[in-house]
């Protein structure tokens, strides 16, 4: 067993360490013009794993005779010392004196990034040891017994024991295996939607569905199913955010998903079982060697869309192997995951949690989604079930709080009127909360006078949100509009705006830039479009196989989507409506339309000398995507455009590297 003192003073110095590295992340992040995105998040994480330490030193608990893993902390924050001792010798080392000769220090001047794989390095080591210190202090404060705290005890010295080395074949298997964070997505989510308004999301915890989910002691699936704009997310947010508060104090892991169709590194059942292994090696680094087995055969391709059976063999084995330990999983919009994959999924998932298996894991699975495709009944229909359709009291406090606001911003003081703001909304949103946002974001334009003369005019429900917008559109701008929603409907990977501009071949004109006239057909699709930024590996990754020549990091890319899965429902939907343009209802018209537009873009002799750089926007999907849009066509489109595309048939490709340009490949 440790002395405390020692553990006391092992504290001390790491304090010490600590201290001095967030002061140089700092000036880093205050003097440097282009220093690592990630500078803010590690600054975070030194203070985060200083308080762990801090918490583990004044524990009542350190020192019993009881304790187990009094040197197994010592060890740790020992290691946690030595890394950050690392790091202070190198951020010692920066030139913050010098500069770029406009007088800008840069990154590379100060000698950053000549060392900014060494500090990645260290700060990935000092997040596995934040998260070996996370177990340590759940042994200090279980309430178990005994035997279990030995076990736990034992768990702790094996991964320290054995730990993942940087530069090693395990670092490399598991940066394949990340595909995206779980817990930066939630924020996202949150970034953009707002908070969870006070009182809501709350009373699913209280019904009878998932109380019996939560209490049985088998394993067992939750399935929480609602119409689009119900708040299913936010639900999810509520669980994951309840769920932690619930497993830091007991032996339990949380894992989570949260699914976007816009989104390709959450779309997939593949990318959904990437996420959950590498969460679960966070908590238990040992499962790893699930993985080498096959990694060291396979490399990457063990992650490729085609492993789908391999990497559900090993997530299952790792579920298997911590029969001892609950976990709980949530996953959210599982509707959005790309229906191809779904299927096989879900059939995996009930066959895990059938009578004959589910005695043999410890899994608690919350699955939040809507009841289509028709899929997702069919498999989740016998587990414990809550329906959002009815439920009405969240709406009832997401529209108080969120009239009241209007009525603050506004000057709106009457009670009566405010009273009646509420009863409209409540008549017309249908019970959905996307359709209070919408409306709350436009009566904001307004005028308290405006506001009284606009509530008549409110549409009903979402879709006749979507439809009014479509009304509104300018008779001039219909026919750009009309092909500008035709490729964000169908576009297999998000659109950027220059890529939108190449693909609908807009001109700029003597005081405005294309992309600036593309931005206002943007705006004029009001709440059914929005704009995000992406990052160049995850956009340029989508295209990475062609853009091979891309070595150096470039500018966040702004990409168009629609501004909700209802959205893109509504301009799939083969319902009739009088604000619906033809183009983006009839799919097969909308792939030809896309698929001459790309053959024109290939059909153009590429200089193989040329850069990346150089290349026209839309070049990189053309060659990577437009067999995908080919593929949706019926025989007669086919066709059509193999006549009018005579010179494309046959095996010599249009330049050299564009592999996919040959047509009878479609056919295979």
């Amino acid at each position: 067993m440790a002395d405390p003192l020692a553990i006391a003073t092992a504290t001390t110095q790491f304090t010490e360490q600590t201290i001095k590295v967030v002061r140089l992340c700092k000036k880093v992040y205050e003097k440097v013009q282009d220093g690592p995105e990630e500078v803010r998040v590690w600054r975070s994480e030194l203070e985060q794993l200083r308080a762990l330490v801090e918490e583990i030193q004044h524990s009542p608990a350190l020192g019993s005779p009881a304790l187990e893993n009094d040197q197994v902390i010592l060890s740790t924050i020992q290691h946690c010392t030595a890394v950050s001792t690392g790091l202070c010798a190198i951020f010692d080392r920066f030139d913050f004196d010098h500069s770029d000769p406009l007088g800008r220090k840069t990154w590379k001047a100060i000698g950053g990034l000549a060392k900014e794989s060494d500090i990645r390095d260290l700060f990935t080591q000092l997040e596995r040891l934040k998260s070996t210190l996370s177990l340590q202090i759940q042994v200090i404060n279980s309430h178990q017994s005994h035997q279990q705290s030995s076990q736990l005890s034992q768990v702790l010295e094996n991964v320290v024991q054995s730990p993942v080395q940087t530069g090693t074949e395990e670092e490399r298997c598991l940066q394949a295996l990340f595909v995206t964070d779980p817990t930066s997505d939630r924020n996202a989510i949150i970034t953009a939607k707002g908070k969870r308004t006070a009182g809501t999301c709350e009373w699913i915890i209280s019904t009878e569905g998932y109380k019996t989910w939560e209490n049985a002691p088998e394993s067992s699936i939750l399935w929480i199913s609602g119409p689009p704009g119900k708040g299913k997310t936010f639900i999810s947010i509520f669980l994951t955010q309840h769920l932690e508060a619930n497993v830091v104090s007991s032996c339990c892991n949380l894992v989570y998903f949260f699914c976007d169709n816009k989104v390709s590194t959450r779309n997939t059942a593949v990318n959904i079982l990437r996420g959950l292994m590498y969460q679960l090696i966070q908590h238990h680094e040992g499962l790893l060697s699930l993985v080498m087995e096959h990694w060291k055969v396979q490399q990457r391709g063990l992650f490729s869309e085609s492993s789908f059976e391999r990497l559900w063999a090993i997530f299952q084995a790792m579920v298997l192997s911590l029969i001892d330990t609950r976990i709980y999983c949530v996953l959210d919009a599982l509707d959005e995951c790309s229906e191809a994959s779904l299927e096989p999924l879900l059939y995996k998932l009930t066959e895990l949690f059938n009578s004959d298996n589910s005695a043999r894991h410890n899994v608690k699975l919350a699955i939040l989604s809507r009841r289509h495709p028709v899929c997702l009944p069919e498999a989740l229909s016998t587990f414990n079930h809550v329906r959002l359709d009815d439920e009405r009291h969240d709406i009832g406090l997401y529209i108080q709080d969120q009239v009241s606001a209007l009525g603050t911003r506004k000057g709106i003081h009457d009670a009566d009127f405010l009273k009646h703001i509420k009863a409209v909304f409540h008549d017309r949103a249908e019970g959905t909360f996307l359709w209070v946002s919408f409306m709350i974001a436009d009566l904001n334009k307004k005028s308290a006078w405006e506001i009284e003369s606009s509530l008549q005019q409110l549409p009903r429900g979402l879709d006749a949100v979507y439809g009014r917008i479509l009304d509104q559109i300018k008779p001039g701008d219909q026919a750009v509009v009309t092909e500008l929603l035709t490729w964000i409907t169908l576009a297999q990977v998000p659109l950027s705006v220059s890529e939108l501009c190449e693909a609908l071949q807009i001109e700029g004109t003597e005081f405005m830039n294309r992309e600036e006239l593309c931005k206002s057909y943007i705006e004029a699709c009001g709440h059914l479009l929005q704009s995000s930024e992406m990052d160049d590996n995850r956009y340029f990754g989508l295209r990475r196989s062609w853009l091979n020549e891309i070595t150096e990091p470039l500018p966040p890319v702004t990409v168009i989507g629609f501004v909700h899965q209802s959205a893109k429902d509504f301009m799939l939907s083969k319902s009739p409506h009088p604000g619906m343009m033809e183009c983006h209802r009839d799919g097969d018209q909308g792939h030809l339309t896309i698929c001459r537009r790309l053959l024109q873009l290939l059909l153009q002799q590429v200089p193989s000398h040329r850069l990346v750089k150089d290349y026209a926007p839309l070049e990189s999907y053309a060659a990577l995507c437009w067999p995908d849009h080919m593929r949706q066509l019926d025989k007669v489109s086919t066709l059509e455009l193999i006549r009018e595309n005579k010179e494309c048939v046959g095996s010599t490709p249009a330049y050299p590297g564009c592999h996919f340009y040959i047509l009878p490949a479609i056919w295979g």
